[in-house]
């Protein structure tokens, strides 16, 4: 990410950035004992901020276990806890704020854990979408 999506304090312009590059700024690169795995975002996207590839690269790793960290926005008092937290349960909170039409982040802390059922969800979902597209 280019320095235009970040403010002077280091917390991410969600609205500068696109899907893959918000996973990628999720990655833990490293565990250290006292690192909180947590990224402040500000501001947020537009509703409809992504289309059809997105969906697609969304969908793909919704059974990813690769933990990551959770997004907290600047006006959040709360620090979510990212223990168990995977870039699979990260992307399922955006297709569900885009499924719904709403911003992203679409809450105060993004940091939902889900289960089986949802990524099964998701993918019906997915699979029934991309058919009303053609």
């Amino acid at each position: 990410m280019d320095s235009s999506s970040f403010d002077k304090n280091g917390m991410i312009r969600i609205s500068k950035i696109n899907v893959r590059q918000l996973l990628a700024a999720l990655v833990i690169d490293s565990k250290g004992e006292n690192q909180l795995n947590i990224i402040t975002t500000l501001g947020d996207t537009e509703p409809d901020w992504l289309d059809m590839d997105d969906l697609e690269f969304l969908v793909s790793v919704v059974e990813s276990q690769q933990e990551c960290k959770c997004i907290m926005r600047m006006v959040s008092s709360y620090i979510p806890n990212p223990k168990n937290m995977t870039i699979g349960n990260q992307a399922i909170s955006i297709i569900e704020a885009y499924r719904n039409g709403q911003a992203f982040p679409n809450g105060l802390t993004i940091c939902q854990l889900y289960e089986k059922e949802k990524v099964i969800e998701v993918k019906n979902w997915w699979a029934e979408y991309k058919k009303s597209d053609e």
